[in-house]
Protein backbone atom coordinates (compact mmCIF):
# COMPACT_ATOMS: atom_id res chain seq x y z
CA UNK A 1 0.00 0.00 0.00
CA UNK A 2 2.79 2.43 1.05
CA UNK A 3 5.02 1.52 -2.07
CA UNK A 4 1.61 2.06 -4.09
CA UNK A 5 1.15 5.95 -2.34
CA UNK A 6 4.98 6.66 -3.23
CA UNK A 7 4.45 5.67 -7.03
CA UNK A 8 0.75 8.26 -7.14
CA UNK A 9 2.96 10.87 -5.08
CA UNK A 10 5.90 10.85 -7.67
CA UNK A 11 3.30 10.75 -10.46
CA UNK A 12 1.51 13.98 -8.97
CA UNK A 13 4.66 15.65 -8.46
CA UNK A 14 5.86 14.83 -11.88
CA UNK A 15 2.34 16.19 -12.86
CA UNK A 16 2.26 19.59 -11.51
CA UNK A 17 5.85 20.27 -12.32
CA UNK A 18 4.64 19.59 -16.13
CA UNK A 19 1.68 21.83 -15.52
CA UNK A 20 4.18 24.45 -13.56
CA UNK A 21 6.81 24.74 -16.79
CA UNK A 22 3.98 24.87 -19.04
CA UNK A 23 2.28 27.90 -17.19
CA UNK A 24 5.77 29.37 -17.42
CA UNK A 25 6.23 28.59 -21.03
CA UNK A 26 3.44 29.81 -21.76
CA UNK A 27 3.06 32.92 -19.73
CA UNK A 28 6.79 33.78 -21.96
CA UNK A 29 5.04 32.77 -25.34
CA UNK A 30 2.12 35.47 -24.44
CA UNK A 31 4.56 37.85 -23.54
CA UNK A 32 6.78 37.71 -26.16
CA UNK A 33 2.83 38.16 -28.56
CA UNK A 34 2.40 40.79 -26.30
CA UNK A 35 5.49 42.56 -26.71
CA UNK A 36 6.29 41.51 -30.93
CA UNK A 37 2.93 41.02 -32.54
CA UNK A 38 2.23 37.25 -33.69
CA UNK A 39 4.23 37.51 -37.08
CA UNK A 40 2.07 35.44 -39.02
CA UNK A 41 -0.71 37.83 -38.72
CA UNK A 42 2.45 40.87 -39.40
CA UNK A 43 2.90 39.77 -42.37
CA UNK A 44 -0.44 39.29 -43.78
CA UNK A 45 -1.40 42.88 -42.55
CA UNK A 46 1.63 43.87 -44.38
CA UNK A 47 0.28 42.31 -47.53
CA UNK A 48 -3.07 43.80 -47.07
CA UNK A 49 -1.68 46.86 -46.88
CA UNK A 50 0.47 46.72 -49.85
CA UNK A 51 -2.92 45.71 -51.98
CA UNK A 52 -4.75 48.43 -50.25
CA UNK A 53 -2.76 51.36 -51.03
CA UNK A 54 -1.51 50.78 -54.57
CA UNK A 55 -5.52 50.30 -55.24
CA UNK A 56 -6.35 53.52 -53.44
CA UNK A 57 -3.42 54.95 -55.10
CA UNK A 58 -3.29 53.86 -58.94
CA UNK A 59 0.96 53.46 -57.45
CA UNK A 60 3.18 50.83 -57.02
CA UNK A 61 5.11 50.68 -53.69
CA UNK A 62 7.84 48.58 -52.03
CA UNK A 63 7.57 47.05 -48.50
CA UNK A 64 10.83 47.37 -46.31
CA UNK A 65 9.43 45.70 -43.04
CA UNK A 66 6.62 44.98 -41.14
CA UNK A 67 5.95 46.66 -37.39
CA UNK A 68 3.63 45.75 -34.56
CA UNK A 69 3.12 48.69 -32.13
CA UNK A 70 2.83 46.97 -29.13
CA UNK A 71 1.57 50.48 -27.05
CA UNK A 72 -1.35 50.13 -29.48
CA UNK A 73 -1.45 46.71 -29.90
CA UNK A 74 -1.21 47.80 -33.50
CA UNK A 75 -0.12 46.16 -36.76
CA UNK A 76 1.48 48.48 -39.49
CA UNK A 77 4.07 48.69 -42.24
CA UNK A 78 6.85 50.77 -43.35
CA UNK A 79 6.51 50.79 -47.13
CA UNK A 80 8.72 53.33 -49.71
CA UNK A 81 7.69 54.79 -53.09
CA UNK A 82 9.22 53.63 -56.44
CA UNK A 83 9.72 56.69 -58.36
CA UNK A 84 11.30 57.34 -61.90
CA UNK A 85 14.23 59.39 -59.87
CA UNK A 86 15.04 57.46 -57.09
CA UNK A 87 16.38 60.22 -55.19
CA UNK A 88 12.58 61.20 -54.60
CA UNK A 89 11.76 58.01 -53.12
CA UNK A 90 10.28 58.58 -49.28
CA UNK A 91 9.44 55.85 -46.80
CA UNK A 92 6.14 55.82 -45.13
CA UNK A 93 4.24 54.10 -42.74
CA UNK A 94 0.65 52.56 -42.91
CA UNK A 95 -1.71 50.46 -40.69
CA UNK A 96 -5.86 50.08 -40.54
CA UNK A 97 -7.53 51.91 -37.42
CA UNK A 98 -10.21 50.20 -36.17
CA UNK A 99 -8.89 46.80 -37.73
CA UNK A 100 -10.42 48.25 -40.79
CA UNK A 101 -9.79 51.71 -41.72
CA UNK A 102 -6.94 52.24 -44.24
CA UNK A 103 -4.49 54.94 -42.29
CA UNK A 104 -1.05 56.10 -43.99
CA UNK A 105 1.30 58.66 -43.81
CA UNK A 106 1.85 58.90 -47.94
CA UNK A 107 0.89 62.12 -48.59
CA UNK A 108 2.40 63.72 -46.04
CA UNK A 109 5.77 62.31 -46.76
CA UNK A 110 5.24 63.13 -50.22
CA UNK A 111 4.44 66.87 -49.85
CA UNK A 112 7.34 67.10 -47.20
CA UNK A 113 9.86 66.15 -49.88
CA UNK A 114 8.71 68.68 -52.35
CA UNK A 115 8.39 70.91 -49.53
CA UNK A 116 12.18 70.13 -49.11
CA UNK A 117 13.10 69.92 -52.48
CA UNK A 118 11.75 73.55 -53.28
CA UNK A 119 12.98 75.59 -50.17
CA UNK A 120 16.75 73.64 -50.57
CA UNK A 121 16.81 75.39 -54.38
CA UNK A 122 15.50 78.88 -52.55
CA UNK A 123 18.04 78.70 -49.79
CA UNK A 124 20.81 77.79 -51.31
CA UNK A 125 20.59 81.09 -53.92
CA UNK A 126 19.75 83.62 -50.84
CA UNK A 127 22.78 82.05 -48.18
CA UNK A 128 25.09 79.90 -51.01
CA UNK A 129 27.89 77.69 -49.20
CA UNK A 130 26.50 78.81 -45.89
CA UNK A 131 23.57 76.64 -46.70
CA UNK A 132 23.38 72.83 -46.00
CA UNK A 133 20.10 71.50 -44.94
CA UNK A 134 16.58 71.60 -44.45
CA UNK A 135 14.02 69.58 -42.71
CA UNK A 136 10.08 69.70 -42.91
CA UNK A 137 9.49 69.03 -38.92
CA UNK A 138 5.58 69.67 -39.09
CA UNK A 139 4.27 68.55 -42.19
CA UNK A 140 1.01 70.17 -43.64
CA UNK A 141 -2.16 68.69 -42.03
CA UNK A 142 -5.60 67.40 -44.31
CA UNK A 143 -8.34 65.47 -43.16
CA UNK A 144 -8.43 62.06 -44.30
CA UNK A 145 -11.55 62.65 -46.18
CA UNK A 146 -10.63 65.65 -48.17
CA UNK A 147 -8.22 64.08 -50.82
CA UNK A 148 -9.22 61.33 -53.61
CA UNK A 149 -6.37 59.24 -53.01
CA UNK A 150 -6.21 58.83 -56.59
CA UNK A 151 -5.82 62.44 -57.26
CA UNK A 152 -3.07 63.57 -54.35
CA UNK A 153 -2.89 67.39 -54.62
CA UNK A 154 0.40 68.90 -54.68
CA UNK A 155 1.67 70.80 -51.26
CA UNK A 156 1.06 74.19 -53.21
CA UNK A 157 -2.73 73.87 -53.76
CA UNK A 158 -3.34 73.13 -50.01
CA UNK A 159 -5.35 75.59 -48.79
CA UNK A 160 -4.56 77.67 -45.85
CA UNK A 161 -5.32 76.44 -43.21
CA UNK A 162 -4.02 73.06 -44.37
CA UNK A 163 -0.16 74.70 -43.85
CA UNK A 164 -0.66 77.07 -41.35
CA UNK A 165 0.85 74.48 -38.77
CA UNK A 166 3.58 73.62 -41.63
CA UNK A 167 7.40 73.65 -39.90
CA UNK A 168 10.56 74.25 -41.55
CA UNK A 169 13.71 73.62 -39.93
CA UNK A 170 16.85 75.55 -41.82
CA UNK A 171 20.22 74.94 -40.91
CA UNK A 172 22.92 77.25 -41.40
CA UNK A 173 26.38 77.72 -40.83
CA UNK A 174 27.38 80.18 -38.46
CA UNK A 175 28.68 82.83 -41.34
CA UNK A 176 25.43 83.10 -42.21
CA UNK A 177 25.19 84.99 -38.75
CA UNK A 178 26.48 88.43 -39.78
CA UNK A 179 23.20 88.95 -42.59
CA UNK A 180 20.73 86.82 -40.55
CA UNK A 181 18.09 89.42 -40.96
CA UNK A 182 18.78 90.80 -44.46
CA UNK A 183 18.74 87.11 -45.43
CA UNK A 184 15.72 85.94 -44.01
CA UNK A 185 13.76 88.63 -45.28
CA UNK A 186 15.28 87.95 -48.79
CA UNK A 187 13.71 84.35 -48.01
CA UNK A 188 10.89 85.13 -46.78
CA UNK A 189 10.14 86.99 -49.81
CA UNK A 190 11.04 84.11 -52.02
CA UNK A 191 8.94 81.79 -50.06
CA UNK A 192 5.84 84.27 -50.23
CA UNK A 193 6.13 83.96 -54.25
CA UNK A 194 7.07 80.40 -54.29
CA UNK A 195 7.37 77.70 -52.33
CA UNK A 196 5.33 78.33 -49.61
CA UNK A 197 2.71 81.03 -48.09
CA UNK A 198 1.85 79.91 -44.57
CA UNK A 199 3.74 77.83 -41.83
CA UNK A 200 6.97 78.72 -39.30
CA UNK A 201 10.51 78.70 -40.60
CA UNK A 202 13.27 78.12 -37.44
CA UNK A 203 16.92 78.82 -38.52
CA UNK A 204 19.27 77.35 -36.83
CA UNK A 205 22.96 77.63 -36.74
CA UNK A 206 25.99 75.04 -36.51
CA UNK A 207 29.34 74.18 -38.68
CA UNK A 208 29.19 71.05 -37.72
CA UNK A 209 26.50 69.31 -40.07
CA UNK A 210 26.73 66.31 -37.56
CA UNK A 211 26.26 67.71 -34.48
CA UNK A 212 23.07 67.00 -32.99
CA UNK A 213 23.07 70.12 -30.77
CA UNK A 214 22.23 73.32 -32.84
CA UNK A 215 21.67 76.24 -31.36
CA UNK A 216 18.59 78.37 -32.20
CA UNK A 217 18.56 81.47 -33.63
CA UNK A 218 15.54 82.95 -34.94
CA UNK A 219 11.60 82.00 -35.83
CA UNK A 220 9.99 83.26 -38.56
CA UNK A 221 5.64 83.35 -39.13
CA UNK A 222 5.10 83.50 -42.40
CA UNK A 223 1.50 83.55 -41.92
CA UNK A 224 1.95 87.02 -40.63
CA UNK A 225 3.35 88.39 -43.42
CA UNK A 226 1.62 89.31 -46.98
CA UNK A 227 3.07 88.64 -50.20
CA UNK A 228 4.77 92.25 -50.31
CA UNK A 229 5.64 92.84 -47.22
CA UNK A 230 7.76 95.79 -45.32
CA UNK A 231 11.08 95.17 -43.19
CA UNK A 232 8.77 96.78 -40.56
CA UNK A 233 6.33 93.89 -41.14
CA UNK A 234 8.85 91.56 -41.65
CA UNK A 235 10.76 92.44 -38.11
CA UNK A 236 7.43 92.15 -36.32
CA UNK A 237 7.22 88.59 -37.54
CA UNK A 238 10.73 87.55 -35.89
CA UNK A 239 10.85 85.92 -32.61
CA UNK A 240 14.58 85.94 -31.76
CA UNK A 241 16.38 83.21 -29.61
CA UNK A 242 17.49 84.71 -26.27
CA UNK A 243 20.94 83.40 -27.19
CA UNK A 244 21.03 85.24 -30.49
CA UNK A 245 23.03 88.53 -31.34
CA UNK A 246 21.89 90.24 -34.63
CA UNK A 247 25.23 90.87 -35.75
CA UNK A 248 24.56 93.32 -38.80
Amino acid sequence: MRGWLSKMYRIWLKFWWIAIVSCLVFGAYSFVLIMNGNPIKEKEVGKSLEVDLEQEYMKEFDLEHTRYDASRSEYGAIFHTNESNKKDNVSFYATYHNDDELYDTYREKIWSRDIRKTLTKEAKDVYGDNFFNVEVSSAPELSIDDVDRKNVPRYTELSEESMKNVEIMLYVREGAKQTVRKDLAELAMKMKNGSMKNGQVIVMGSDDEKTTGFGSWVWLNLAKLHKDFTMSEFNKSLEWDETFTDAE
